[in-house]
């Protein structure tokens, strides 16, 4: 009887573990369909909305290559929720068209000099653009750049 009881115990702890396992491979496909569906966005394909969730996925201080020329990591989160990123991008290295439907997108020129060629405007090193919600933009670099890029 003793047996039984164990191995019932036994059973139950199984399933809870299978549970638990069954929990975290669901939140595990999630975030991955969230950062594929980022990245494929921030590549011009799918809906090209890129949010402020899909960018809370990312892990922090691992580079992402989006293609050759374009890759970025999360740095961190700082005050009031904000997500900063670091961007290097080669000479010609493009994000496809994009937007954030659900916050704002400020980047600064560390180095090189970018092009939107959303808007046909250029910024130089030191320059800060600024990108509203819902508004599309396709950064894409005229020479080997490096951005600081926050979303809130």
């Amino acid at each position: 009887m003793c047996f039984e009881g164990n191995t019932k115990t036994m059973a139950e702890k199984f399933e809870l573990n299978r549970q638990s396992r069954n929990d975290m491979l669901a939140e595990l496909e999630l975030k991955h369909s969230l950062f594929m569906d980022a990245m494929d966005s921030f590549g011009g394909k799918g809906d090209g909305d890129v949010k402020k969730n899909a960018l809370r996925k990312f892990p922090y201080m691992q580079w992402e290559y989006l293609n050759s020329d374009v890759k970025f990591r999360k740095r961190g989160i700082i005050y009031n929720d904000v997500i900063m990123f670091d961007t290097e991008m080669s000479k010609g290295g493009k994000f496809g068209m994009h937007l954030h439907s659900d916050c704002t997108e400020t980047f600064e020129v560390i180095s090189g000099k970018v092009m939107d060629l959303q808007t046909n405007k250029t910024y130089n090193v030191g320059d800060i653009a600024f990108f509203d919600k819902n508004e599309h933009h396709i950064p894409v670099a005229l020479e080997d750049t490096v951005l600081r890029v926050f979303f809130k």
